[in-house]
C-alpha cells in the first residue's frame, strides 16, 4: 500500500499526517517534496507531523524526519512529532530523536506545550 501523506491546516499549524505502512525508497522523494513545499509555504507555520496512522516506521521514514527536522529548527520554525505507541516511540529514543524534535502523544498536548492553541 505505502504510505499517504495529508496536509491540514490549522489557524495556527499545519499538520503533515502519515497513514498506511512504512514507505520505501521511492517514496522518501516524495516525502521530501512534501516537506520541501510544506518549508516553503507562506505564511510560514509550525508543523505537527503525526505518524501514528503509519503501520511500520522505518529508516527512510526516520530519515526524512531527521533531515526535515533540522532544516525546521534552522529556519527557527517549530515542529513536533505525534507518536503515542510504545513501539515507535522506542524506535525514536534509540535513534535520539526526542534530542532533535519534540515529541508529544496527541496533536492537542503538542499545540498545547507549543503555545499554538
Amino acid at each position: 500500500m505505502g504510505c499517504l501523506f495529508t496536509v491540514e491546516t490549522l489557524p495556527n499549524l499545519r499538520v503533515l499526517h502519515l497513514e498506511g505502512t512504512d514507505f520505501a525508497m521511492p517514496q522518501l522523494a516524495q516525502f521530501r517534496a512534501v516537506l520541501s513545499d510544506l518549508m516553503s509555504m507562506e505564511p510560514p507555520l509550525p508543523l505537527a507531523m503525526d505518524t501514528t496512522g503509519l503501520e511500520l516506521l522505518g529508516s527512510c521514514c526516520l530519515a526524512g524526519i531527521i533531515d526535515y527536522a533540522l532544516g525546521f529548527r534552522k529556519k527557527s520554525s517549530q515542529m513536533f512529532l505525534v507518536e503515542n505507541r510504545s513501539d515507535i516511540l522506542e524506535v525514536f529514543q534509540v535513534a535520539s530523536l526526542g534530542s532533535i524534535i519534540p515529541i508529544y502523544p496527541t496533536l492537542q498536548d503538542g499545540r498545547q506545550a507549543c503555545n499554538l492553541l
